[in-house]
């Protein structure tokens, strides 16, 4: 419903006007209504304040504009304050200022917090709600049985992988089961012995453009084999830690790099939470900052698994497509995150989740891993025999042979 029928009264009530100027304070429950032009509106909590000439349409000055809730700036918006009471009282004889400036602290004190209250509730409501699969149905069956059914023959045909060591991370590709789904069961064999509660997901974005890295902090992601929980806490911890990890919602509401991996791990995991991460910007930077505060917020944490999502290189002819991905898979076999960082930046190799493996890797050193076993490598022509344009596939795991 718009709120216009309440809004206006309010307006007309603290609109004042001075022998020269017109002073007009818009706000309400997030929502801007210019008196210089009734047809603006920003529906997010901002505060304007207009300052016009009387007989004119320009705007002389604008004394504020907020673009965040007026806690996010909470000195300015004390300031802006001091500045708005001053206009007030411009002209005015001391019945009339007084009304005014009642009605502008009933205005203040009432209507201003309501709108951050609501903004809130909005995120609060947001944060409790589940993801719904994207994919099902189209990168994966939808029916809860066909798809256990799939996974199981994965698994079965990768049930003689051994890698030797405590697991402490996966890199597993992201493509469409028909695709890359027994390559991605090679890794994920290695879960049916290992005990595991927390699964930190990262993997890029593929369809929304940012800066450094979103963890999501939804309830969960449902599937059709379920709801998988979110560990909110954590990635609370995460975003606390650093500027430059973020809650980004619409950056994952139509991303695949991490859903897809989803149904693997209900197969082979019993009950466990995820933190799911997408990185916006995968340079080396991001990458170091990222891995340090998973590191740290994780500390002598047992039984979390660090889990990278990529694919190789795109669309390529089979035998460069070989090329390409064996530069990276030797150095993440020989563990040289920064070397690899290198590469993927001077083009050498090439993958889309080249920075989620950087940061795996880096956290996977720094909780103690030391040993890469290549499980798997394949790409799309293997699949589907189409040699012209293949993308590469890895199942790696990442383990402390303690």
């Amino acid at each position: 419903m718009d709120p216009d029928w309440l809004v206006q009264p309010i307006i007309r009530s603290i609109k004042v006007t001075a022998p020269s100027m017109r002073f007009t304070i818009l706000f309400f429950k997030g929502i801007i209504f210019s008196s210089l032009n009734p047809t603006w509106r920003l529906r997010r909590p901002y505060i304007a304040v207009a300052v016009q000439r009387d007989p004119s349409t320009s705007i002389v000055g604008r004394v504020s504009v907020f673009s965040q809730p007026p806690k996010a700036k909470g000195f300015l918006y004390l300031v802006h304050c001091g500045m708005i009471w001053q206009a007030l009282f411009l002209g005015l004889d001391m019945a009339k200022a007084i009304t005014v400036v009642i009605v502008f602290w009933v205005v203040f004190l009432l209507i201003i917090p309501l709108s951050a209250v609501q903004g809130g509730e909005k995120m609060s409501t947001l944060g409790e709600s589940i993801r719904p699969s994207i994919l099902e149905g189209s990168w994966y069956p939808k029916d809860p049985i066909a798809l256990s059914k799939m996974i199981e023959g994965f698994l079965k045909e990768a049930d003689k992988d051994i890698c030797p060591g405590m697991l402490k991370a996966l890199i597993v590709p992201h493509a469409g089961y028909v695709y890359s789904g027994q390559v991605a069961a090679h890794g994920y064999a290695l879960l049916r012995e290992f005990s595991t509660h927390r699964v930190i997901l990262v993997g890029p974005s593929h369809r929304k453009s940012f800066s450094g890295a979103s963890v999501n902090l939804q309830a969960g992601y449902r599937t059709p084999l379920g709801v998988v929980p979110v560990d909110q806490s954590f990635g609370k911890r995460l975003i606390h830690e650093s500027e430059l990890i973020r809650w980004i919602p619409e950056a994952h509401e139509g991303e695949h790099s991490l859903e897809i991996q989803l149904p693997f791990l209900q197969k082979v995991i019993k009950s466990f939470q995820i933190v799911p991460i997408l990185m916006g910007t995968q340079n080396w930077k991001t990458c170091r900052t990222l891995s340090e505060v998973i590191v740290k917020t994780l500390g002598p944490s047992p039984g979390t698994l660090l889990l990278a999502s990529t694919d190789l290189s795109h669309f390529h002819s089979y035998a460069k497509a070989k090329a390409l991905d064996h530069v990276f898979i030797d150095l993440v076999d020989s563990m040289e995150p920064q070397a690899l960082s290198n590469a993927l930046s001077q083009r050498k190799t090439e993958a889309c989740g080249g920075g989620p493996t950087v940061t795996v890797l880096l956290a996977a050193l720094q909780v103690g891993a030391n040993r890469t076993c290549i499980l798997r490598y394949a790409n799309s022509g293997d699949v589907t025999g189409d040699h012209s344009r293949v993308v590469g596939y890895l199942s790696a795991a990442i383990t402390d042979p303690e």
